[in-house]
């Protein structure tokens, strides 16, 4: 074979040849891979259909057996249901023939009784037609039996007349008790009405002297005389939240003993409506919410008025919150102590986020930039705090010592209003009594 000839002149470049060789060179590689996964897929698919039908011959297979167990199955409760059809019918044959026999026994009963009576009249009149004497002690008898027969209605007459005028005297005596506990109860109602009389005129009064104390510090004429009665003003205040703890004091036990006299005058509701210990810890609760809010907006008031005033009431003020916090969480310690030593779960209201201690840095910012939405809140018209901008607040005199003032304020503003958690609880409907209070409550709120 001859050697073939290469135009040396016309040759290409390596680089050109190396690309065609890798061209072909991947070609023949995917062609070999295209080949290998068409058989693969074959294999798969043979294996699939396999399956499929070792897997058509089980279900076949479980189908028969289902079918003969459901035959099986049905001619036992085919038998099952003769069987008791039979019992049935021997049971309703025995008791037929047992009513049968009963019924001829009564009938023999009344042939025997019969029969005796009518032996009994012939030995009477055979009595009487043979001895005089026996008919006149059977007439004596007679007479004998007829005047006891009398007496004894006599008696029983004297006896239904005592037990007649034995029941209108009880009857008597219960009206007595019921118009007593009327009495008692009209009084009682008397008291309320005047304990919320009492009650809306010392909301009144506050207002008016909440007014009063705004319109002073209004017309106040300098910021140099509102620093000169700084200390008296704040000794003034101080002794009025103490008068406002006192006043809560005394609502509280007003309120326990009004609770008192309800269970002594109204009947004891059914126990098993509702558990009495949960009824009393949602109770307390709820009491103390509605305290906790009309303190906080005695002081959102009393601070709007030391706003008005200056900035040199601002670190008093601060300590009489601080202050009513401590005294506040001392009384939730005392009641949760209370709670626990009668027995009852005291409420989880460490768990609500306003009973939490917060913190000087943090907390503000966290509270003022998260806005927690209350349903209960919205639905309760019992519990509507109304929320007021922070921007709204009249601003001083330009002084260089009160540049940070509004800062605190808006933060002491967010923490004061913060929408009071609620939960959900249980109001007794039997007592028609405790709704007065409430609206007593939810008056002064509005007020």
């Amino acid at each position: 074979m001859a050697e073939l000839e290469i135009d040396q002149s016309n040759l290409p470049r390596v680089r050109e040849v190396c690309q065609s060789f890798a061209v072909l060179e991947d070609g023949v590689l995917a062609h070999s891979l295209q080949e290998q996964e068409i058989e693969q897929y074959y294999t798969t698919n043979i294996k699939k259909n396999q399956l499929v039908q070792n897997d058509i011959r089980i279900a076949k297979r479980m189908q028969d057996e289902e079918e003969v167990h459901l035959a099986e199955h049905s001619a036992l409760l085919r038998q099952t249901s003769r069987q008791m059809e039979e019992q049935d019918f021997e049971y309703a044959r025995e008791i037929q023939e047992e009513i049968q026999r009963e019924v001829c026994q009564s009938f023999a009963v009344l042939e025997d009784g019969v029969l005796a009576h009518s032996l009994q009249e012939q030995e009477i009149e055979q009595y009487y037609t043979t001895n005089i004497k026996k008919n006149q002690l059977v007439q004596n008898d007679i007479r004998i039996a007829k005047r006891m027969q009398d007496e004894e209605e006599v008696h029983l007459a004297e006896h239904s007349a005592l037990l007649r005028q034995t029941s209108r005297q009880m009857e008597e005596q219960d009206f007595e008790y019921a118009r007593e506990i009327q009495e008692e109860i009209q009084r009682c109602a008397e008291e309320d009405r005047r304990r919320e009389l009492d009650d809306e005129e010392m909301a009144k009064r506050l207002q008016e002297e909440e007014e009063g104390r705004r319109s002073r510090g209004q017309e106040s004429p300098s910021e140099g005389a509102c620093l000169e009665a700084e200390p008296r003003e704040a000794g003034l205040y101080l002794g009025e939240l103490q008068q406002v703890l006192q006043d809560e004091e005394l609502a509280r036990r007003l309120q326990e003993e009004e609770e008192k006299l309800m269970k002594r005058v109204s009947p004891s509701p059914p126990r098993g409506l509702y558990p009495a210990g949960d009824f009393r810890v949602a109770q307390v609760a709820q009491d103390e919410e509605i305290a906790r809010f009309m303190q906080k907006q005695e002081m959102k008031s009393k601070r709007r008025s030391r706003e008005l005033e200056g900035p040199g009431s601002w670190h008093e003020h601060r300590a009489m919150i601080s202050q009513h916090d401590r005294r506040a969480a001392r009384e939730r310690q005392v009641q949760r102590e209370r709670l626990d030593s009668e027995g009852l779960p005291s409420p989880t209201e460490d768990c609500f986020p306003e009973n939490r201690p917060p913190s000087p840095v943090a907390t503000i910012p966290s509270r003022k930039a998260q806005e927690v939405r209350n349903v209960a809140e919205e639905l309760d018209p019992t519990f509507q705090a109304r929320r007021q901008s922070t921007g709204n607040f009249p601003t001083g005199h330009a002084d260089p010592s009160s540049s940070s003032l509004p800062a605190a304020q808006s933060g002491l503003h967010d923490f004061l209003e913060e929408p009071t958690f609620i939960p959900p609880t249980k109001r007794q409907t039997e007592k028609p009594a405790r709704s007065r209070p409430k609206e007593k409550k939810e008056g002064c709120k509005q007020q």
